[in-house]
């Protein structure tokens, strides 16, 4: 949800995995993981939300 709340739906990994509380790593296979499905995409800025299916 914090993505998703962001500003601009956008925040780095760094900010993520501070808001979540996970090592930087961890965020990163799971936006990978979130990426394949259509989740999120990442960007030069950091990760944005997408609403699935709004190609």
């Amino acid at each position: 949800m914090t993505l998703w709340r962001a500003a601009g739906r956008e925040l780095c990994v760094g900010e993520l995995s501070e808001s979540l509380g996970w090592v930087k790593s961890r965020v990163s296979r799971q936006l990978t993981r979130m990426e394949k499905r259509g989740f999120v995409a990442r960007t030069a800025s950091g990760a944005t939300a997408a609403v699935p299916g709004s190609s």
